[in-house]
């Protein structure tokens, strides 16, 4: 395990304009990362670059063994999906631009594709031939970019013909670090035979010089700055578009397709456990939760969880904000992850305040403020505070329950964090990660904890007091404060362009 410390920044406090003293980052890896990579730019570790990244292409041959084409582009072998298998390869020739070699592979029957590529602006192609069917009707299917569709309902044979090519593109933004694709069949099976992901440089439209009128002069009003407590991730591309549902005010299971994608909404305050059950991109801003006032009874109370994350779709995006965690009231886990099969969920939290008491008393049977238990794959915290952790802040548990991720590393990023232990039940851990074989690397960047057993441990040694923890609270007072709230109403402080 080596450690890279990075003290050279000075950031903005989540959600206000003060700024913040340069605390000391650090970065932990088991996976030998390289420090420039971690430090300096996104890629598919979630740690925001100082410049924009450079316009960078993906070119994948499906169910192929990859080649470079006649123009030179180097196109990779079969990777990154989800489900499917490789089509049946035809005897007679395919037509088209990309050639008989690469058209004759097919994928058929995925439900989704990913791969890492730097922030930016892409142009997204899909190549197809219908190279089983010879009659219209018989494969009708979607796809979607970035959650916009790319094709609704094609039918490739109506279209083109038989084995003959054919493409359809789309040009999307991604702010995530990956670039994910869906695919939907309404007959038979989608299918694919190449992915094009290219690059597109964007140049800003130059602002018009105005022609100055001379007249009598008027006073400049004043403006406001963006603000500078902007986050760190943006949600997915298109989530203002999404399928919306309402999470009930009493709580219970929010029950989602796999394949659409949602906009949760929680316009009165929640009193009870929420569950949020499937889903493919899930994205929830705003709200309050706050039910239970007396004390438990027990030592781990799971009717009185705040938000359980469960599976759903395996490459998706799961994202929340602006959730706040009522004074006076108590809770077991505020934020649970119980992910079992899932290798391909980002999860994104910002902005998260929890006032609540966060119950528990025993090392086995525990609440804390945010609980890992199995996945996510990739986990990016942004403006995090909680005051009353009697037990344990984190648990980060890396494999417990699931499949490790392949491919992909993991890497888990907590940024702008304070965690306050509560003595009320004698805790003693307030950060306790548990890295299981394959994990990648984890980033703190100004965690502070506080409390009589203030801990922090992992499976890999003991946490330095100073660097990748502070024994203390912010200079700058909670990473999130209240007033980011009036009742249910969230205000956002947008994000880092």
């Amino acid at each position: 395990m080596t450690s890279y410390l990075d003290s050279s920044k000075s950031h903005p406090v989540a959600g206000s304009g003060r700024p913040a003293f340069a605390a000391p980052r650090r970065i932990l890896t088991t996976g030998g990362v390289a420090a420039a990579l971690l430090l300096g730019g996104i890629g598919a570790f979630g740690m925001p670059a100082t410049s924009q990244a450079a316009v960078t292409s993906v070119h994948m041959d499906a169910a192929g063994v990859g080649l470079t084409a006649a123009d030179g582009t180097a196109w990779s072998a079969d990777s990154g999906f989800t489900g499917g298998r490789n089509g049946t390869v035809p005897t007679a020739t395919v037509s088209g631009a990309l050639g008989n070699t690469m058209l004759r592979t097919n994928k058929v029957g995925m439900t989704a594709w990913s791969a890492a590529v730097p922030n930016g602006t892409y142009k997204v192609t899909l190549a197809m031939n219908e190279y089983y069917w010879t009659a219209a009707g018989k494969r009708v299917f979607s796809a979607t970019a970035e959650g916009t569709p790319i094709f609704t309902n094609l039918d490739v044979f109506a279209s083109a013909g038989a084995r003959v090519e054919l493409d359809k593109s789309l040009t999307v933004a991604v702010t995530d670090g990956r670039i994910d694709i869906g695919f939907s069949a309404k007959t038979d099976l989608a299918m694919v035979s190449a992915i094009s992901v290219a690059g597109v440089s964007v140049t800003p439209t130059p602002t018009p010089t105005p022609t100055p009128t001379p007249t009598t002069p008027t006073p400049t009003p004043t403006t406001t700055a963006p603000a500078a407590g902007s986050l760190s991730w943006s949600p997915p591309s298109g989530w203002k578009s999404y399928t919306k549902l309402t999470v009930p005010a009493g709580g219970g299971t929010v029950s989602m397709n796999n394949s659409t994608d949602y906009l949760l909404v929680a316009p009165t305050r929640i009193t009870g456990a929420v569950t949020l059950s499937g889903g493919r991109n899930i994205v929830w801003i705003g709200g309050e939760i706050g039910g239970r006032t007396s004390v438990p009874s027990g030592s781990y109370d799971s009717p009185n969880r705040g938000i359980r994350v469960s599976d759903g779709a395996d490459v998706r995006t799961v994202y929340i904000e602006g959730i706040h965690f009522l004074a006076g009231t108590y809770l077991s886990d505020a934020i649970q992850f119980a992910i079992r099969s899932n290798n391909g969920v980002t999860a994104v939290l910002q902005n998260i305040r929890v006032d609540a008491t966060n119950y528990g008393t025993k090392a086995t049977v525990h609440a804390d403020v945010i609980q890992c238990w199995g996945g996510p794959r990739t986990l990016l915290i942004d403006g995090l505070t909680a005051k009353h952790a009697t037990y344990q802040g984190f648990y980060l548990d890396a494999g417990d329950g699931r499949t490790l991720p392949s491919g992909a590393g993991q890497a888990w990023v907590s940024r702008r964090v304070n965690i306050s232990g509560d003595p009320l039940t004698g805790g003693t851990k307030y950060l306790l990660a548990d890295r299981q074989p394959g994990f990648t690397h984890m980033v703190s960047d100004r965690v502070y904890i506080t409390g009589a057993g203030y801990s922090s441990t992992d499976s890999f040694g003991s946490w330095p007091s100073a660097g990748l923890t502070q024994n203390a609270t912010p200079p700058g007072g909670d990473w999130v404060p209240a007033s980011l709230w009036s009742g249910t109403v969230y205000t956002s402080p947008g994000y880092v362009a």
